[in-house]
């Protein structure tokens, strides 16, 4: 591999991504113009004038060999902490060969850290 390839799959990592929705309302539970508040699915909510947007984490993908790393994030911590993905590897301090998830390939993007 070239070293210009791994700077180019490294640089794809660090790119951001965020889902947003706005409403058209008045803020949710009695929030005020400037207020941010979070919500328990990794989203954060912040209120103006006449309408809230909330934040959430939208779509990643990691590319990495399933058979000796897996990926984990923080659903414990607030957006946008909660979105970010780390990466275990055979090797690494906190890796845990129990959450390598060998059988089912439709869970091999995003491991809960539940």
């Amino acid at each position: 591999m070239r070293p210009s390839t791994v700077i180019t799959m490294f640089a794809g990592l660090t790119v951001s991504y965020a889902a947003v929705i706005v409403m058209m309302d008045q803020c949710q539970d009695g929030h005020k113009k400037g207020e941010t508040w979070y919500l328990a699915n990794c989203e954060q909510c912040v209120c103006w004038n006449d309408y809230y947007y909330c934040e959430s984490c939208g779509v990643q993908t990691m590319v990495y060999d399933h058979t000796t790393c897996y990926t984990k994030t923080n659903d414990t911590a607030n957006y946008p902490e909660c979105c970010t993905p780390h990466l275990y590897c055979e090797g690494d301090t906190d890796f845990n060969p129990a959450n390598l998830n060998l059988e089912n390939p439709a869970q091999w993007e995003r491991i809960s850290a539940h």
